[in-house]
């Protein structure tokens, strides 16, 4: 959806405090509002949720405390979206807010969690909620926003990922993809990959995609990796000799094309899956967080710089840039309304 008077209420409501609002911009677009996820510095205090307007270039920062008078909290993970609302993991204060899609307002807080990551939704029932130190996937009945169960997983369990009926989990600590099944909430395989799968995607054709970036302080090399939903098994495999630790696999939504980053964005082809190119090249930037917009096709992604300074933020409509604004402290995604 897209709420663009979200933006007009919020600037009539609080007005702007200082760098909240860049001056506009002459670019004319048809995008919508973006909410932006500021991470914030582990037990710094400082994560925050601030608005995107593409078509003024205007950042509002502190969303989420001016509308709530408190703040997000400790390590702003990740949002989900579902059913008219957003649920705001927050990592090390061990939550997930749950606010309205539309008034930004709270409506839930769900406790109970050691350090969650990420949501993922099945139906219009569940949500399963992994977790860096819980060793297990928690789910949370989201009629009654409390956890309903605990499924055993040994390790930092990560991204998620549905097809057909069954959840794809990646596993940063343990080189495997574990498959969950979801009215069951029991473990009915763990995939073999290569170590540190540090994102999922699923392809137009629902093959699940792997990007795996090694060891943290090794020389491996890092995998593009593709999972078969049927055989539950790696079909294809391409290395990824870029002299870096690839992250954030990405496909878009307008055309099914595969991006991922690292000191900019690479291309993966869709279809022999070969690194054509690198078709963002930005050699000094810690890209930190990067989106698709699902309208416009543009990528959005963060410079985290060295994790104290607030982030740059580049929009690109393919190679070339159209837009670019400072935002919040470890900026690490997007989420288009």
């Amino acid at each position: 959806m897209r709420h663009s008077i979200g933006v007009i209420f919020i600037l009539l409501l609080f007005g702007c405090d200082d760098e909240s609002v860049l001056p506009p911009s002459n670019t004319d677009t048809s995008a919508g509002d973006v909410l932006v996820i500021n991470e914030g510095g582990f037990q710094r205090g400082n994560a925050s949720l601030g608005l995107y307007n593409f078509s003024t270039n205007g950042y509002l920062s502190n969303l989420y405390k001016n509308v709530n008078q408190q703040p997000v909290g400790d390590v702003f993970q990740s949002i989900a979206s579902h059913n008219g609302e957003y649920w705001l993991v927050v990592n090390n204060s061990g939550k997930i807010i749950v606010i309205d899609s539309i008034d930004l307002k709270i409506k839930h807080e769900i406790t109970g969690f050691k350090s969650p990551r990420y949501v993922h939704f099945y139906k219009n029932t569940k949500a399963f909620v992994s977790d860096l130190y819980g060793n297990e996937i928690a789910v949370v009945n989201t009629q009654t926003y409390r956890i309903d169960n605990f499924i055993p997983i040994d390790g930092w369990t990560d991204q998620m990922n549905m097809v057909d009926d069954r959840l794809f989990i990646a596993n940063r600590e343990r080189p495997f993809v574990f498959v969950v099944d979801p009215i069951a909430e029991v473990v009915v395989d763990s995939i073999s990959v290569a170590h540190n799968p540090n994102s999922l995607a699923v392809l137009r054709n629902s093959l699940v995609a792997v990007l795996c970036e090694g060891r943290l302080g090794s020389n491996d090399v890092p995998k593009f990796q593709l999972i078969h939903p049927d055989s539950l098994r790696v079909v294809n495999e391409v290395s990824l000799d870029i002299g870096g630790k690839p992250s954030l696999l990405r496909v878009s939504p307008v055309n099914g094309n595969i991006y991922f980053a690292f000191k900019g964005i690479h291309y993966i082809h869709p279809l022999t899956y070969k690194v054509e190119n690198k078709i963002i090249d930005m050699p000094e930037s810690n890209v930190y967080g990067f989106d698709i917009d699902p309208v416009t096709g543009n990528f959005y992604f963060s410079d985290a710089k060295d994790y104290l300074q607030k982030s740059d933020v580049y929009i690109y409509k393919g190679e070339t840039k159209v837009n670019q604004f400072v935002s919040g402290i470890i900026t690490n995604g997007f989420v288009f309304r």
